[in-house]
């Protein structure tokens, strides 16, 4: 696909965007991908910490849970049957229209069950695997000092082991 002026007998003025080589490899800001199927290459956006090329965006009503995201598979029988193995979304945390608070959740599946949340980051930088609603960091660092590190194992909203490096 080019990008042009109205009078195309002049190569000088059209700019590729978009390649498909005879191989089936897709190029987006490049005519030459390389050994991927899709080859995306840019000057990357960014706001705050986040940095991208590419943007999934889920266009249904805003409401809680709703998000991009990527899913991973591949064939899994000698006669080339395809299937999901996993998955990273991200989801918007609640329903109330203007906050974009969100998760990212990180999902695998077993034989016979559907793709299942394994862990999670939540807004607020909470790590949780094995549960949906982590309350405490799993690595947790004072911001105010820098210099307390508390690295708890939880199991249903109880920590049975802690370590805690103080600096006081």
């Amino acid at each position: 696909l080019m990008e042009g002026t109205a009078d195309s007998s002049n190569a000088d003025e059209t700019d590729a965007k978009m390649t498909i080589d005879y191989g089936g490899k897709v190029g987006i800001g490049t005519t030459s991908p390389t050994d991927a199927l899709l080859d995306v290459r840019g000057t990357v956006s960014t706001a705050g910490d986040a940095r991208w090329l590419e943007i999934l965006y889920d266009d249904t009503a805003q409401a809680a849970g709703v998000g991009g995201g990527i899913t991973f598979g591949g064939k899994y029988t000698d006669a080339g049957a395809i299937t999901n193995f996993a998955s990273v979304w991200s989801e918007k945390e609640d329903g109330t229209t203007g906050n974009f608070g969100s998760e990212l959740h990180f999902g695998t599946r077993t034989h016979g069950a559907a793709i299942a949340d394994r862990m999670i980051i939540d807004a607020s930088g909470n790590v949780g695997i094995g549960t949906t609603s982590p309350t405490l960091g799993l690595l947790q660092l004072d911001k105010a000092s820098g210099n307390d590190v508390d690295l708890a194992l939880n199991q249903d909203g109880v920590s049975h082991w802690r370590l805690r490096n103080a600096a006081t």
